[in-house]
């Protein structure tokens, strides 16, 4: 059997991920944008890794426009 490594994992412990909410706020009005996967349709949080040389709410701003 062969040991996979996973992504998800940094010296036995889950490795942090960054996201981002996108909203905006319109005639006094908070409004959150909804994205839905391409295969289920479902709504997702657009989500990534850590990006070197980068603040985690740049990382989640880059990976909420790649979206």
């Amino acid at each position: 059997m062969s040991k996979k490594k996973s992504k998800s994992v940094n010296n036995g412990r889950p490795r942090a991920q960054v996201d981002a909410l996108p909203f905006r706020i319109s005639g006094g009005q908070l409004e959150i944008l909804v994205l839905t996967s391409r295969q289920t349709r479902r709504a997702v949080v657009p989500k990534g890794w850590p990006m070197k040389n980068r603040k985690p709410w740049k990382a989640a701003q880059v990976e909420a426009r790649q979206e």
